[in-house]
């Protein structure tokens, strides 16, 4: 199997569940202002994190040689990365209300 390939179409869909989720994330009309500006800056820290783990786990365990090792590793790395960002930009704009 062309692993190289395995690589873009995860990265592709990353992305995609990126632009997806920041979609609908605005679209919640039942919730208050409040709950919205939470919601949004978790999900733009998930998104950012799954994306920023997949490409470190794939390129750490490309270079050693053990592909399949990565999927794995890319999911607890991208959970890590996207709750800590998500917590962190929370905690940043709690001031700032996304309607």
């Amino acid at each position: 199997m062309n692993y190289e390939i395995l690589i873009v179409v995860v990265l592709f869909a990353v992305v995609g569940i990126w632009v997806i989720s920041y979609k609908k994330i605005g679209k919640t009309d039942n919730k208050t202002a409040e709950e919205k500006s939470q919601e949004y800056w978790s999900g733009i820290g998930m998104s950012i994190g799954m994306l920023l783990g997949y490409a470190l786990a794939f390129l750490v365990f490309w270079l050693l040689g053990q592909k399949a090792t990565a999927v794995p590793v890319g999911v607890a790395l991208g959970v890590g990365f996207g709750t800590g960002l998500g917590a962190y930009l929370k905690k940043k704009n709690a001031d700032k209300i996304i309607s």
